[in-house]
């Protein structure tokens, strides 16, 4: 297992079978990253950090989980911090990078790599109607065809 490194993201989960899985919402700052999570939390999603999470390896796998100090908060723009049902840690299966453009129709699969190991990424545009119905999508495949390290 690695140490945890902070990445600037939101990280929310989803429950697939008997277990949950996370996806990274990452982007510049005011792009929509806590507007679409409290959308997908409204879904049945659960928050695992918001803004900015300790991701590792372990076991082959990356995790999430959110600072101590702000674990089980969310800030939502024009209430301020509250507290949400919430996630401590999680795996992470797929990484979505956010953006106010609208992404290539039929691109490519895209694996990054996070601290060693590919992770499924793809763009969304942060405000668009779809774009819930997409990160789950997205979830699903990235679960149905883990990639190999």
């Amino acid at each position: 297992m690695t140490g945890p490194t902070q990445i600037q993201a939101t990280v929310i989960a989803l429950r697939h079978g008997d277990d949950w899985v996370s996806v990274a919402l990452t982007g510049p700052s005011g792009v929509g990253k806590t507007g679409l999570a409290l959308r997908l939390m409204a879904q049945g999603w659960q928050l695992v950090a918001d803004d900015a999470a300790l991701v590792w390896v372990s076991g082959g796998h990356l995790w999430a989980r959110a600072p101590r100090a702000t674990s089980g908060l969310i800030e939502a723009r024009g209430l301020g911090l509250i507290s949400t049902p919430h996630r401590d840690v999680c795996r992470l299966a797929l990484a979505v990078t956010l953006g106010l453009d609208e992404p290539e129709r039929m691109p490519d699969p895209v694996h990054e790599i996070w601290l060693g190991l590919p992770l499924r990424t793809i763009a969304v545009q942060a405000r668009a109607a779809a774009a819930p119905s997409i990160v789950t999508l997205a979830l699903a495949e990235a679960v149905r065809r883990p990639v190999s390290p």
